[in-house]
């Protein structure tokens, strides 16, 4: 039995949310339902929560994880700052976190810790091993290894003009101007992850294609590239050689996935979520 962790990464717009959906339909797969950005932003975990040597903090940053893994990052943040969630509204209790506490006793290093509370989402849940879909986390690679050296990574790539038409569509989405309205206090972050800038945007596509490339070099066997345009248009074919880098019994009930497009916030829950539509939009 695999129980490695697997990170989804790439660029946005790639493709990323289409593949956690493929492989969150397998049955011994646990699927965080959204980014969690738990490693982006574990600079800022050292600091708030400096000493897990320290019970209290060690349970507070349990807690603050254990919220994001069963959720996504986008639900514990936008909750009000000034009235903390009760865990019964992220499926968890208190019994939980004690049991989380029981396995991380001891254990001082943040990023650790993360895969502790993750494989305890993942076991009461019923399975093996937990996946993350955090594009960013592409550039966390050595550091999630370094923390959890088992980890496996799927990186997607795509072609960049179709990546700058699914932005340019995004900026200027409906949905995404009225998020901006009802959750006034992140119009900042928003419009920084959202924002459409041909010149920027094609240098970021650039960078990591590189970033890419370099940690499949240091890192052989752990990281591999999927094209999009591949997934979509042979998916048998491509998804079963994921499952395989994977360690997954491939499952044909994995293809079919609701359709989905992060662009336009449409959602599907029946099949023909694999379609190669999306492909020369950009040209």
């Amino acid at each position: 039995m695999n129980t490695n962790p697997i990170f989804i990464v790439g660029n946005v717009h790639s493709g990323t949310t289409l593949l956690r959906r493929i492989l969150g339909a397998h049955a011994t797969v646990y699927e965080v339902g959204g980014e969690t950005q738990l490693f982006h932003y574990l600079p800022l975990h050292r600091r708030c929560y400096p000493n897990l040597e320290d019970e209290k903090t060690l349970r507070a940053y349990i807690t603050y994880v254990a919220k994001v893994g069963k959720t996504h990052y986008g639900f514990v943040h936008n909750w009000p700052q000034d009235k903390p969630a009760p865990l019964a509204e992220f499926s968890l209790d208190e019994s939980q976190i004690d049991g989380m506490m029981i396995e991380a006793k001891g254990i001082t290093n943040h990023g650790e810790v993360i895969k502790v509370v993750m494989d305890y989402i993942a076991r009461s849940a019923g399975k093996d091993r937990w996946m993350d879909k955090t594009p960013g986390h592409l550039l966390c690679i050595d550091q999630i290894i370094k923390d959890i050296p088992e980890a496996q990574f799927v990186e997607l790539v795509r072609d960049p003009r179709d990546i700058l038409s699914s932005k340019r569509s995004r900026s200027s989405a409906e949905w995404m101007q009225r998020r901006l309205k009802i959750v006034p206090n992140i119009q900042k972050y928003i419009r920084f992850q959202t924002g459409y800038d041909p010149v920027w945007d094609s240098l970021t596509w650039k960078s990591a294609i590189r970033i890419g490339t370099q940690a499949q070099q240091k890192h052989q066997g752990q990281v591999m590239r999927v094209r999009y345009e591949d997934l979509v248009t042979e998916p048998e074919q491509v998804v079963t050689a994921v499952c395989g880098f994977l360690d997954l019994p491939f499952s044909a009930e994995m293809l079919d996935v609701g359709w989905t497009n992060n662009t336009t916030q449409i959602h599907s829950k029946k099949g023909s979520g694999i379609g190669t539509s999306a492909i020369g939009k950009g040209m």
